[in-house]
C-alpha cells in the first residue's frame, strides 16, 4: 500500500476498499457524503482490543475523529482491569476522603489522559450523584480553565438509588470506595511546552440522619506536553506529523480515474 510505504510501516495493514468489514462492524462514517467525497466509505476512527483468541474485549471511540486512547488505557484493557471499585473497603467512620491523581507523566496532543478521583466514603454514609436533591451538592470534578483542554465523559461506577425516609423521593448516590476517571485532551498550541491543570473535586456526604457541609479538594498538575504517541514517526516522518493533504490528493486522483 502507498500509505504503508510512505510511512515506513512494516506490519500488515487491512485493506477494505469496498467497506465490507467496516459495515460489518457498524462503524462506517455516515457523515461523509457517499456521492462526491474521496473519503466515502471510511470508518469512524477507533481502537479495538482483542484477546489471544481474537475476541474483542474492549473498544475505544471518541466523538472527535482526531482523539485517540493512550497506551496505558489500552494496556489496562488488554489486561482486563476495570475502573469500577464498588464494594471495596471503606473507612468505618469519619469523613469522606478523596485521592486525586493524573494518570501519566505527560499530556500528549490529541491523546486522552485521565484525571483519577478515588472517594473513600465511610460506612453508613453516601455521596450524592447527579442529579442531587435541590440545595444539595453532587459529586463533580471541576477545572479552572478549559481553554487548552477538552473534557470527555466521566467513567466510573453507576450510582444506586437512595430512598429518603418519610418521603417518596429517590436520588442516585455512591457509597463505599469508588473510583472515577475523567478523560481530558490536550488541545493547546503545539508550541506550548507544559500545561498546568488546576481544579477541584466537590461532594456532599449524608447519613441516615443528616447531611454534612459540602466539601471540596483542590488539585494542580504541571505536565510537560508531548507529541501524539502514534506509530508514524521515525525516518519516514521525522517531524512526527502526518501529511493528510498528500494522501487526500492521491485519493482524489484515484477516484477521478476513468473506469472501464
Amino acid at each position: 500500500m502507498a500509505f504503508a510505504a510512505d510511512k515506513g510501516i512494516t506490519f500488515p495493514l487491512l485493506s477494505d476498499p469496498d467497506s465490507e468489514i467496516i459495515d460489518a462492524l457498524g462503524i462506517r462514517n455516515t457523515l461523509v457524503d457517499p456521492d462526491d467525497h474521496p473519503y466515502a466509505g471510511i470508518p469512524f476512527p477507533g481502537t479495538y482490543v482483542l484477546d489471544a483468541e481474537g475476541v474483542i474485549i474492549a473498544k475505544f471511540f471518541d466523538e472527535h475523529l482526531g482523539v485517540r486512547a493512550n497506551s496505558a488505557e489500552l494496556i489496562r484493557a488488554a489486561q482486563g482491569e476495570t475502573v469500577e471499585l464498588v464494594g471495596a473497603p471503606a473507612p468505618a467512620d469519619g469523613e469522606v476522603t478523596a485521592e486525586i491523581r493524573y494518570d501519566g507523566d505527560h499530556i500528549a496532543a490529541i491523546v486522552k489522559h485521565d484525571v483519577v478521583v478515588r472517594l473513600a466514603i465511610p460506612e453508613g454514609q453516601h455521596v450524592y450523584a447527579d442529579p442531587a436533591p435541590e440545595g444539595m451538592v453532587p459529586f463533580t470534578i471541576e477545572f479552572d480553565d478549559t481553554d487548552q483542554i477538552g473534557l470527555r465523559a466521566m467513567v466510573g461506577p453507576a450510582a444506586h438509588d437512595h430512598h429518603l425516609d418519610g418521603t417518596d423521593e429517590v436520588f442516585p448516590v455512591h457509597d463505599g470506595t469508588v473510583e472515577f476517571r475523567l478523560p481530558i485532551v490536550n488541545t493547546s498550541s503545539p508550541k506550548i511546552e507544559s500545561l498546568t491543570i488546576t481544579g477541584r473535586v466537590r461532594w456532599q456526604a449524608c447519613d441516615a440522619l443528616a447531611c454534612r457541609i459540602p466539601q471540596s479538594q483542590s488539585f494542580s498538575f504541571e505536565l510537560p506536553t508531548a507529541k501524539p504517541d502514534w506509530p508514524f514517526g521515525g525516518d519516514a516522518n521525522p517531524d512526527d506529523t502526518m501529511d493528510f493533504a498528500h494522501h487526500f490528493t492521491r485519493m482524489v486522483e484515484r477516484r477521478n480515474q476513468p473506469t472501464d
